[in-house]
């Protein structure tokens, strides 16, 4: 069995000429900067995780993490890169904080520092080593080791007692030991991180207690030829910075800013001074783990969601604000946005006039100013068309002028009376068509002409508190308008009805819908509850088309205001509170962040060039803001995965031989679909991700989501364009109706008396007598086994049983058929396997227990059973694997009976059980064609046994073992290429692990 592909957490990365090295478990990657190709992928520290990576004059590096480390030999050209390892992976018996080869090549001595505050001075050659202790021993979470050979060596110790200790090797008492030079106090948690700038004489550590504090060094007669006597320096502190919002990881010095890094997934910026001058929201909230600066000023960090991300160090610079219109009691701006060209417009107020000013975007400088002398009110809707290149206004007296553009000027076009009232709202359509809305929800579409205006549909706004458009778009002969109540109605524009076709009500919730757009074919919406929702059209040419909803994406913002798509990237334009900010939809972050105030204002923005502009009004005020893409948008080096546990993944049957589709879900509370390639090469990814979906309130309610997954492919090619997901429904055990919060006892309907109740597990089965059913078994924490019907035809579920079990949580469940019969199996913390005959006729539903041998039930496990398999032996004979809390593997073979009256019975035929082959709980089994059960735990060993059944007895031997390199391991899924004839195995729980194997 072979290490295929890893994706975890990412400890270490080290920026080497033009390569970034990463460690991933214990993975080594180089990844060029420029075209992003993996040029090595090595197995470096197996079975330790790589925790630091450490350059020697561009030609040794060396690797470290846990008790490990080795030495490479390395090669670095323009084009290429590559590394031999020296001899051997050096392995001791303590954790190793800090390494650090001081003095010459030639010298092939490491100063290793160890967690128990003791120095080795290291020979690779022989392994010989000298041990110098400082004198107070203790356990430390971070050090750094200083200077320019071994006898010279300064060692900062960061100890789990808040202190720094500051330490000379060759400052002995005795033969061993060596005296603290300095204590630096002033932390209230453990010491994380110490980063020593021998250039400023800088001290930077960073701690439990989310503070980042900044020391300076200073000595007598200190200069370039007299370096710090430590024996007499004197060091204080210069400030203490605050800015995370949990532990502060690592921190480092680069030229004069302070770069920290936490669990918050925050990148903070710092001055010398102690200021906060730019913070980065970088991980999708999850922890980042390390950080490095390249020669370019690229900032590259790695965190717990497997990704290596790229900062421009230019983006923490303020960006440049012009102030196009300075505040002037007599002059009310109204409106502002950009043109085709970049130019600005102001629609202003001044002496109870309208006016149009025009600004060209070189210096913002007073091109033209345009007389409104037609619009003696202050109301006025102003809006420009799809190419930017026409302008509308509407009036409260029901009328529309419209501005063209003639070579570089604008002139007035025409007015026209559209309607009788007050003009509400108006969203342009297409360059020459708009949607316009008055009182009673009226809406008028009308089409500029040469010689005047077409109505070409009349429709009506379904009656609600505030009846007017906020958001308008068309597509071929299709209406979709989003209101203020955040609903979405679908109207057909080539027939005589007035009514929407279809209705979404307040699908954005009750603060409005603030887009509509159509891209790529398909709908996207935006809210003001901060999310995306997409849709797709079907049959848009026949008489009755419809508008299918898919899913949502959430966004890290309250105020989702507009949707841009440049080139293949998509990016959402909103507000946070009184801040303006531009996500992008594929690489999940926020890439901009301005304060001006809030969104109820008005503003406008483009991305054209390569370079965001945004205007917008504040204190009567016009600024505009520019900033290049290039310095805010650098895609990740490396794409990674979950950001928390990965609970579940299951194999998405496929007609193809060629395809593998994995769907995972966890801690997050999202679940993605990734595709496994069969490429053979080492330096490519074996895995990537398609799409990712959430939905889900949290891990630990009892919900469940029903979604539906459309693929069309090919069997030579596969891109994420072939497969589509609609969510479906959402049912929830407690929800805000009154039934729902009742729980079923018997026949009887109880309140419910346990609200964190959680699905456990869950099964599904197409019932036999109708297919259009699909009953859903769910273990549920609370101790019952809950029975849902859900019929694909009408998209409904209901809950149609609970059974209690003894008060203990049922922690798996499977149904099965035998002979037409469901027969469900449930395990729970006791240990013990039930099996349940279930049956639902005419809506009469009946689950009774089965006997297992005359009994009830039988005890596999002292306590919890956390994972299983079944395999079909033969028509009434199984293999059930098992294991549990109590470390426990079984093997139990077992017969169904069913006799003449229709009664069915358990009887057991053989088990068998281990204790000793994994020291911790087993979370993952399965059981192969030829007679192999492959087992992982928590202990990080994956099992191979090889089993044989001779009459009544069964027995297994031990026959591979392979350590693996997640951690807190849930379980394992398989994967069979029948083309390649090989097997692939998914390991999963704090990251992905895949292992290949050749039947």
């Amino acid at each position: 069995m072979n290490f295929s592909d890893l994706s975890t957490d990412v400890l270490a990365v080290k920026c080497i000429s033009n390569y970034v090295f990463i460690g991933i478990g214990c993975k080594l990657y180089a990844i060029c900067k420029t075209d992003y190709k993996i040029k090595i992928k090595i197995d470096a520290l197996h079975p330790d995780n790589i925790h630091g990576i450490v350059i020697k004059s561009n030609s040794k590096l060396i690797v470290y993490g846990g008790k490990s480390l080795c030495v490479f030999d390395l090669n670095i050209s323009d084009n290429d890169v590559s590394i031999n390892m020296l001899d051997k992976i050096h392995r001791f018996d303590d954790w190793i904080i800090d390494v650090d080869w001081l003095g010459s090549l030639r010298d092939s001595t490491l100063t290793i520092l160890f967690a128990h505050n003791n120095v080795y001075n290291y020979d690779l050659s022989d392994q010989n080593f000298t041990n110098t202790a400082c004198n107070e021993i203790c356990l430390l979470y971070a050090g750094t080791i200083s200077g320019q050979n071994y006898e010279k060596a300064i060692i900062f110790s960061g100890t789990v007692f808040q202190e720094i200790l500051i330490w000379s090797i060759n400052n002995k008492t005795d033969n061993r030991y060596s005296e603290v030079l300095h204590r630096l106090k002033g932390h209230k948690g453990v010491i994380f991180s110490i980063f020593y700038n021998p250039t400023n004489n800088l001290i930077c550590s960073t701690s439990d207690d989310r503070t980042v504090r900044l020391w300076k060094v200073s000595s007598e007669n200190m200069d370039d030829q007299n370096p710090i006597n430590w024996v007499n320096a004197k060091i204080s502190l210069q400030t203490t910075m605050y800015g995370h919002l949990a532990r502060v990881w690592r921190a480092v010095l680069f030229k004069s800013v302070i770069i920290s890094i936490g669990e918050d997934s925050r990148i903070c910026f710092w001055n010398l001074s102690g200021e906060l001058i730019h913070k980065i929201e970088a991980h999708q909230g999850a922890s980042i783990w390390c950080i490095d600066i390249s020669e370019d000023d690229i900032v590259y960090t790695g965190g717990a969601d497997g990704y290596v991300n790229c900062w421009p160090l230019g983006s923490i610079k303020s960006y440049m604000e012009n102030h196009i219109l300075l505040e002037n009691k007599d002059i009310i701006p109204k409106n502002v946005n950009f043109i085709d060209d970049g130019d600005v417009f102001i629609f202003i107020n001044c002496d109870s006039s309208n006016k149009i000013l025009h600004f060209c975007k070189k210096q913002y400088q007073l091109k033209y100013t345009y007389d409104v002398s037609d619009y003696p009110s202050t109301y006025c809707i102003m809006e420009l068309s799809l190419n930017r290149q026409r302008i509308a206004l509407a009036s409260i007296k029901g009328e529309v002028t419209l501005y063209d553009k003639t070579q570089s000027k604008w002139m007035h076009s025409c007015t026209y009376k559209v309607m009788d009232s007050k003009i509400y709202s108006m969203q342009w359509l297409d360059h020459d068509i708009v949607a316009t809305c008055g009182s009673e929800g009226v809406l008028l579409i009308i089409k500029f002409v040469s010689n005047g205006i077409q109505v070409l549909s009349e429709h009506i706004l379904p009656p609600s508190r505030e009846r007017w458009t906020t958001s308008a778009c068309m597509h071929k002969n299709l209406l979709i308008c989003g209101d203020r109540m955040g609903s979405i109605f679908i109207y057909k524009l080539d027939n005589n009805s007035k009514n929407p076709l279809q209705s979404f009500k307040k699908i954005h919730g009750r603060l409005g819908v603030q887009s509509c757009s159509i891209i790529d074919s398909n709908l996207i919406s935006t809210g003001r509850d901060g999310t995306l929702r997409f849709y797709t059209f079907s049959n848009v040419d026949s008489i009755t088309p419809t508008v299918n909803f898919l899913y949502t994406k959430s966004t890290p913002m309250d105020w989702a205001s507009r949707l841009l798509k440049i080139e293949n990237n998509h990016y959402v334009l909103g507000f946070k509170e009184e801040d303006f900010v531009i996500y992008d939809v594929r690489l999940k972050r926020i890439l901009l962040t301005i304060h001006c105030g809030g969104g109820h204002r008005s503003w406008d923005c483009i991305i054209k060039d390569k370079l965001i502009k945004f205007v917008y009004i504040q204190k009567r005020k016009v600024c505009t803001v520019t900033i290049p893409l290039n310095k805010i948008c650098i895609p990740p080096l490396l794409s990674g995965f979950h950001k928390k546990e990965i609970y579940c993944i299951k194999t998405l049957p496929l007609l193809s031989k060629h395809h593998n589709i994995l769907i995972s879900g966890g801690e997050d509370c999202s679940f993605h679909i990734n595709y496994i390639n069969s490429s053979t090469s080492k330096l490519k990814p074996n895995f990537k991700l398609i799409n990712n979906y959430d939905g889900h309130l949290s891990s630990g309610r009892a919900q469940l989501k029903i979604w539906e997954i459309i693929i069309n492919f090919s069997e030579s090619t596969f891109v994420n364009e072939d497969l589509s997901c609609k969510d479906l429904l959402s049912y929830m055990l407690h929800g805000p109706d009154k039934e729902r919060n009742k729980i079923w006892v018997g026949k009887e309907l109880m309140y419910n008396a346990d609200p964190e109740t959680r699905y456990m597990d869950i099964s599904t089965l197409r019932n036999p007598d109708h297919t259009c059913d699909i009953f859903i078994f769910i273990a549920c924490s609370d101790g019952y086994l809950r029975t849902l019907n859900y019929n694909v035809e009408s998209n409904e579920i209901k809950l149609i049983d609970s059974l209690a079990y003894k008060s203990r949580c049922i922690l798996k469940v499977h149904a099965f058929l035998y002979k037409k019969k469901i027969l469900i199996m449930s395990m729970a913390t006791d240990g013990l396997l039930n099996f349940w005959h279930f049956s639902a006729s005419n809506e009469i539903v009946s689950i009774r227990n089965l006997p297992i041998d005359d009994k009830l039930n039988i005890s596999l496990h002292q306590s919890g059973i956390n994972s299983f398999d079944i395999k079909v032996v033969n028509d009434s004979e199984y293999i059930l694997a098992t294991g549990g809390d109590d470390n426990l593997l079984s093997l139990l073979i077992f017969e169904i009976t069913l006799t003449s009256n229709e009664d069915l019975f358990i009887r057991t035929k053989s088990s068998w059980k281990s204790t000793s082959s994994h020291h911790a709980q087993i979370t993952g089994l399965k059981l192969l064609n030829d007679n192999r059960l492959v087992s992982v735990g928590t202990d990080k060993q994956l099992l191979v046994h090889k089993y044989s059944v001779d009459g009544s007895k069964i027995s297994s031997i031990l026959v591979e073992e392979k350590t693996l390199c997640i951690s807190d391991v849930q379980g394992l899924t398989l994967c069979e290429n029948q083309m390649t004839n090989t097997e692939l195995f998914c390991i999963y729980g704090k990251g992905l692990q895949l292992l290949k194997n050749s039947k």
